[in-house]
């Protein structure tokens, strides 16, 4: 009742901009599921979407409202469903964005508020990515970020980023000390790469100060009309981790989506990732295969049929799920995934 009390005061609130202004848009995006494996229960380990068993489910329920001038932007974007239960850990998981950006110079913004991360090839929306499902490496990855951040365009093509933030993947911060954050990108029309990283001590207060690094590569290409291709390195670092030593944790992935005509396409992804030096405290080690085709009834709508297959071959924790009521280390997934999604400009 509380997202849908602020979505009407937004409306009364927008019904008044409009009658002013051009700038404003309005975006709403609704994504369901259903989804089944071989384990006898539903897990955490690597389950960011479809993470209910046997049961028809919402992922997320969008609404996001933006207002730009030319010196002026804000953007207020509201949530529910089984993504922001499930990997928003801290208040308020109805809020995926809220902030300000001011122009400060011709190409120079400055912003405040909660962001959504500026790390990772994978959105929380499964409409922007190839497939519904996440990667392993996008597992490993912080969702949001709530500070400041500085914005330039140093070219027609490049552009970079400076974050000042509470930590990696927190509203709130758990200790007096700041992360900071670049991102940096390159994008021509059929070609794009980006080197994004945050620095920062993650530790809660009270405990000894460690520093904890994360450093994220993207690559994207469109090779021709029909196929795109994109691939992503992540590598994080712990001082002192938990296992007494200094820790990385190293994973990527590598897809493709491929459109046999203008409704149906076809994808893949293999993901690979080590996190055995407990960067995170998991002690994991595998890959993953994930592929999926989708069929477009209309333009802003998708259906999707997907199966995934991981496997943890390495780590303590290798036999994470269970399955005939015993550890087990392989995951086999089926999920049909239905979205739809409006935009408006005024």
């Amino acid at each position: 009742m509380k997202i849908l009390s602020i979505f009407f005061l937004l409306i009364i609130i927008s019904n008044g901009i409009l009658a002013k202004t051009s700038n404003f848009s309005f975006l709403g995006y609704v994504g369901a599921y259903y989804c089944t494996d071989n384990l006898d229960k539903e897990f955490d380990l690597f389950s960011s979407i479809n993470h209910r068993r046997e049961t028809f489910a919402l992922n997320i329920a969008y609404l996001k409202f933006s207002f730009a001038d030319e010196n002026f932007r804000t953007t207020l974007a509201l949530q529910e469903g089984d993504i922001p239960k499930n990997i928003y850990y801290q208040e308020p998981k109805n809020i995926q964005q809220a902030n300000i950006e001011y122009r400060l110079a011709e190409k120079l913004w400055l912003g405040a508020g909660i962001f959504s991360t500026h790390i990772g090839g994978e959105t929380t929306h499964p409409r922007n990515n190839f497939l519904a499902s996440h990667s392993a490496t996008t597992f490993f990855e912080p969702t949001y970020q709530t500070g400041i951040m500085l914005q330039y365009e140093l070219a027609n093509n490049f552009s970079v980023a400076a974050y000042l933030i509470n930590g990696n993947h927190l509203f709130e911060d758990n200790n007096k000390d700041k992360t900071i954050a670049f991102a940096f990108s390159y994008a021509l029309d059929n070609f794009s790469v980006a080197y994004n990283n945050m620095f920062g001590n993650e530790e809660p207060e009270g405990r000894k100060s460690r520093l904890h690094t994360y450093h994220n590569v993207i690559i994207n290409a469109k090779l021709s009309k029909k196929l795109d291709l994109l691939g992503q390195i992540d590598f994080a670092t712990l001082e002192n981790s938990y296992k007494g030593t200094n820790g990385t944790m190293k994973s990527g992935f590598l897809s493709y989506c491929y459109s046999i005509n203008e409704k149906i396409s076809n994808s893949a992804r293999i993901s690979y990732y080590s996190e055995i030096e407990n960067v995170y405290n998991l002690d994991v080690e595998g890959f993953d295969l994930t592929v999926g085709v989708e069929y477009k009834p209309t333009e802003n709508s998708y259906i999707r049929f997907e199966s995934r297959y991981l496997k943890n071959n390495n780590g303590d924790n290798k036999n994470a799920f269970i399955r005939n009521g015993k550890p087990y280390n392989e995951l086999t997934e089926f999920s049909v995934n239905f979205g739809g999604w409006f935009d408006f400009s005024f």
